[in-house]
């Protein structure tokens, strides 16, 4: 994630239930209460947060997004 991006779920500013997919696996990286709080009110949550609370893996600077990711994919192994 680079570190001026932030990830937040907007369904609620729109009156509508949360993401499923959000409501599933947030919860399973941080704790219950704080998803519920994300969730419900839709807040933003920053890179560097969003890493404090296990939301992402890595924070990289602005703009070497696109170079990390490649990094990450080349030690995987590939699928045949």
């Amino acid at each position: 994630m680079g570190g001026d991006a932030f990830l937040s779920d907007p369904h609620v500013r729109l009156g509508l239930p949360a993401s499923p997919g959000c409501q599933l696996v947030w919860p399973l990286l941080t704790s219950r209460a704080v998803a519920k709080e994300l969730l419900l009110s839709g807040r933003r949550v920053g890179a560097v947060e969003a890493l404090r609370l296990g939301l992402v893996n890595r924070v990289t600077l602005p703009g070497e997004e696109l170079a990390v990711a490649f990094e990450l994919a080349e030690g995987w192994p590939r699928c045949r």
